[in-house]
């Protein structure tokens, strides 16, 4: 039985500098990832990633909308004290996609593929990267798409990891 749900990998070269440039840097602490309770968040896409892609989105208890209005429903797994990047392991937030899709975004673009050769996203992971000369409050969001709860971004499921920083409320 075949579950609909395929497993994509998507490399960004123009994130790779970025997260490069910050790999000495501490993570930020735990209690730095979203709580599950609170104000919506907006945040200011910061990568050509991002840009391109999501646009400014703003981030809330149980749910996540970009900038041409389209939103992911999200539930709040929980805390992942051990999630690995390309920057190291961090604290990181764990949120189910519910229902999992894979909307239409910016240009046309959407999280994890494109066209025919898109997979619905399952599930999103908010850390917090260590800040670089300008930002205000970083924040990244990793897409994935299958069954497992993902535990690093070099999981088979992973789409696509996107750089914001939160610049007001």
């Amino acid at each position: 039985m075949t579950s609909g749900l395929r497993r994509c990998r998507v490399t960004h070269a123009g994130l790779l500098p970025l997260l490069l440039a910050a790999c000495a840097a501490a993570p930020a602490s735990p209690s730095a990832t979203p709580s599950a309770a609170g104000p919506p968040e907006r945040w200011t896409a910061t990568s050509t990633t991002s840009v391109s892609i999501t646009g400014d989105v703003t981030f809330q208890p149980g749910k996540v909308t970009f900038q041409n209005g389209r939103s992911l429903a999200l539930a709040r797994i929980g805390p992942v004290a051990d999630f690995k990047t390309l920057l190291g392991t961090v604290p990181a937030t764990l949120y189910r996609v519910t229902p999992p899709a894979d909307p239409v975004l910016e240009n046309d673009n959407r999280l994890c593929g494109q066209g025919r050769h898109s997979w619905l996203v399952t599930f999103v992971v908010i850390w917090r990267p260590s800040p670089l000369p300008g930002d205000v409050s970083p924040r990244m969001m990793d897409t994935f798409s299958g069954r497992a709860a993902p535990g690093s971004e070099q999981d088979a499921g992973f789409c696509g990891s996107f750089a914001y920083d939160r610049r007001g409320p």
